[in-house]
């Protein structure tokens, strides 16, 4: 019970009240459950909901973040108009060979 106890704590009182019932009549209790390491600190700032809010919603809005910045970094690597980062150092002149861009290096002198 002390397991599902965080999925009903503090939004649903009554569920709330009536498995600490339960646990009271199997001679247990049930513990207000604790907030990630990382999401501790909100709850005296915020309050528990803000807290679990933070700690179910931030890891799903970061993935999000990581997922839309590899797509955008992965479509400008594909695009033609920009320059690979390995070529941007070395002066040459530009050729196109079946429709990839190519870099003739020129030595320095």
């Amino acid at each position: 019970m002390q397991t599902w106890f965080e999925n009903f704590y503090p939004e649903r009182p009554d569920i709330v009240a009536e498995l600490k019932a339960l646990a009271a009549l199997l001679k247990g209790h049930l513990e207000a459950p604790a907030c990630a390491g990382k999401y501790a600190w909100m709850k005296p700032i915020f309050g528990w909901k803000a807290a679990k809010h933070a700690q179910m919603v931030l890891p799903q809005l970061k993935a999000s973040i990581v997922r839309h910045w590899d797509k955008a970094m992965y479509r400008l690597e594909g695009r033609e108009g920009v320059v690979n980062r390995a070529t941007i150092a070395v002066s040459g002149t530009q050729t196109r060979i079946g429709g990839v861009r190519t870099w003739q290096v020129r030595p320095n002198k």
